[in-house]
């Protein structure tokens, strides 16, 4: 199996490049990506996202023609992790996605969605909830 896990990473490809590297995932389930026939089959790629807190970077560029593939691990204050399926959940096996306004979030307040993605700050969350 080979595993990506990042920090603070942007959208790199679009929706159907996303929905393919989601069936590249072990356990993956056709019905995932909304086919209607459920077919089962073991695939060797993982994504694993890390989000510092209200970090912009993640969030760019425009999600009508980019977006995310894999599952989101949202760093929040007090070392609460929340993770999203696939980032957009799966209703089906009952797994939540981000929530609505996630995208939208760091532009309320911009200079500190800039900061959020310093790599210190990664660092000093990792550090200070293990």
């Amino acid at each position: 199996t080979i595993q990506s896990v990042n920090f603070g990473s942007p959208k790199i490809g679009n929706i159907e490049w996303s929905a393919w590297i989601d069936t590249l995932q072990p356990n993956y389930n056709s019905s995932d990506a909304g086919s209607g026939t459920a077919t089962n089959r073991r695939g060797s790629f993982e994504i694993f996202r890390f989000v510092h807190n209200i970090d912009l970077v993640p969030r760019l560029p425009d999600p009508v023609y980019f977006h995310h593939a894999g599952h989101t691990l949202q760093m929040s204050s007090g070392g609460n992790v929340k993770a999203y399926y696939d980032h957009i959940g799966n209703g089906d096996l009952g797994f939540a996605g981000v929530p609505y306004g996630w995208g939208a979030a760091p532009y309320v307040f911009l200079p500190g969605a800039i900061a959020a993605h310093m790599c210190t700050h990664y660092l000093d969350y990792l550090n200070n909830h293990r």
